[in-house]
């Protein structure tokens, strides 16, 4: 009987630790969910999401359709209220990512107003900037971020 509880309570403790973290994507006619082990990538551009998997296949969802996406754990510098339905910029503490507008450079600007860093396109990789605040500017898109 001591065996049998034993070999309960750590078949329980081991199927809790193997809990899979897994991305959903919430359209307007329902959610997917995925293994956040099988994705390889996630893109945005001007028309929606494309999820990326290791095995070579990918999805694709049109910006009309999506209504977010979602990390259920926390996973650093992912807004977890992420709404695809306008612009936003996000910063991962390495990279300044902007989703739902096309722009053209994105600027990042010290609390005093100097430019410090500018890029091209829609992401830039500000990984060399020193600890602080700063102001990102990119299209129509103004935002702080914190670099620790």
């Amino acid at each position: 009987m001591r065996y049998f509880i034993l070999t309960l309570l750590i078949s329980c403790a081991l199927s809790l630790s193997a809990t899979t973290d897994y991305l959903v994507v919430r359209q307007k006619t329902g959610d997917t969910s995925f293994s956040i082990t099988t994705i390889k990538e996630i893109s945005f551009d001007g028309t929606g999401a494309k999820i990326s998997f290791n095995d070579g296949t990918y999805q694709s969802y049109a910006k009309g359709a999506l209504v977010s996406l979602r990390f259920n754990a926390e996973l650093s510098g992912v807004d977890q209220d992420a709404m695809l339905s306008g612009p936003a910029i996000f910063f991962d503490g390495n990279n300044i990512t902007v989703v739902g507008e096309v722009c053209d450079v994105i600027n990042v600007y010290s609390l005093s107003g100097a430019l410090i860093i500018s890029g091209d396109g829609n992401c830039l990789d500000v990984s060399d900037l020193i600890e602080g605040a700063y102001v990102v500017q990119a299209g129509s898109l103004t935002s702080k971020i914190i670099k620790r």
